[in-house]
């Protein structure tokens, strides 16, 4: 449940250590938190495509 939180709230809270937090979420054991990486990460690249 923690690593759910965080991986949700990094990109938030920690801009700049958001991309190294969620890289490492990615391969994590358990499908939600990959899952809710992913989604950050995806966010994270569609901003700075703008």
């Amino acid at each position: 449940m923690v690593r759910q939180r965080v991986a949700a709230a990094a990109r938030r809270l920690v801009p700049d250590a958001a991309t190294d937090i969620l890289h490492r979420y990615v391969s994590d054991v358990d499908p939600t938190v990959r899952r809710i990486a992913n989604a950050e990460l995806a966010r994270l690249a569609d901003a700075a495509a703008r």
